[in-house]
């Protein structure tokens, strides 16, 4: 599968309810990582990365906990995976359950790719980081780590621990938490890449809720699911991506866009329009997220930002943001 820079809306909610509970602010959480409430009624709503490190921050920053992602963990649930989660939670084994996993993880995963390896009675999921690095990427990792342990002890009736789990983020000033949640394991920080190691007789042990005729049923969905997220969209997030990656100080061209994804400029523009949408389209998007996310930090300045945003004239970006929001950029930030 092609590996896309979006999660399912559902982990979102999840992080954020997790946050609720330590006192933060649901409307201001969203507002401020500029994300719809739909990810609390739309199961087929994705977040960007962006937005997923935006959400962290602004968690971290209410709750002042930097535990987090492993508290999230701790919550994780298999139905916010989507029919991923239900073709897992009804497989024969756990060892079934986490292959499946790692096949089909880009619906799931966008920073952290995983991958299973066999040694004798051991099971080592290696975690491959996709990203450039971020520090809010820490909170994801304890997310994703935390969270394996807990569906593992929560699908069978076997009390099951991991031997060793591996994290490549220097160690946290205060590690309780991590010996809490992960002990009898032996904890490693400052590691090339993230891993767990399990016993391969652990998760051979059946899960609790195995249902031949169910798992089967939601295998077909989940392949049908694969098929579609790779279709839908996929030129339209291409350039968004790309986009993204180029928009610092000037507006990419169609044309160097067109190249990175190695097809002719009439070419990127029939199949983005196909996907109903523009190159320019793409972009003023890209642009009014990034305006909207820096603007939301009263400290930043609005020549910078329209600067950033590829405008060298600050009354064309005023202008544009108003078309965007219906406010000025210093009516924005007077709001924040």
């Amino acid at each position: 599968m092609r590996r896309v820079r979006d999660i399912p809306a559902g982990i979102i909610a999840l992080r954020v309810m997790v946050a609720e509970s330590f006192g933060a602010d649901r409307f201001e959480i969203l507002k401020e990582a500029n994300i719809s409430p739909d990810i609390f009624t739309n199961p087929k709503a994705r977040a960007t990365v962006e937005q997923a490190m935006d959400v962290w921050r602004v968690i971290v920053r209410q709750t002042g906990s930097q535990d987090i992602g492993l508290e999230c963990g701790l919550k994780s649930r298999f139905q916010i995976m989507g029919i991923l989660g239900y073709v897992m939670m009804n497989s024969p084994t756990i060892t079934k359950a986490w292959t499946k996993l790692c096949k089909y993880q880009e619906l799931v995963l966008s920073i952290v790719l995983q991958r299973m390896i066999i040694e004798g009675n051991l099971i080592r999921f290696d975690g491959t980081i996709q990203e450039e690095w971020q520090e809010e990427f820490r909170y994801t990792i304890d997310y994703i780590y935390t969270a394996s342990v807990t569906l593992i002890k929560n699908c069978t009736s076997k009390n099951i621990h991991p031997l060793e789990v591996g994290f490549n983020f220097p160690e946290p000033q205060n590690i309780d938490r991590y010996h809490e949640i992960y002990d009898p394991a032996i904890i490693k920080f400052s590691c090339d890449n993230p891993y767990i190691v399990y016993k391969k007789s652990d998760l051979d042990s059946q899960i609790t809720a195995y249902d031949p005729s169910i798992f089967e049923h939601f295998e077909v969905l989940l392949e049908e699911t694969a098929n579609e997220h790779e279709r839908i969209n996929a030129n339209t997030r291409a350039v968004k991506n790309s986009i993204l990656k180029r928009l610092k100080a000037e507006i990419p061209k169609t044309n160097e866009v067109a190249r990175e994804l190695a097809m002719s400029v009439r070419t990127l523009q029939q199949n983005l329009k196909k996907e109903g949408t523009s190159f320019r389209e793409i972009l003023n998007s890209v642009r009014k997220e990034i305006a909207i996310k820096h603007l939301s930090r009263s400290h930043n300045n609005v020549t910078d930002v329209a600067f950033l945003t590829g405008f060298s004239d600050v009354s064309i970006f005023s202008r544009n943001f108003k078309k965007w929001t219906g406010l000025t950029p210093t009516e924005f930030q007077n709001q924040q």
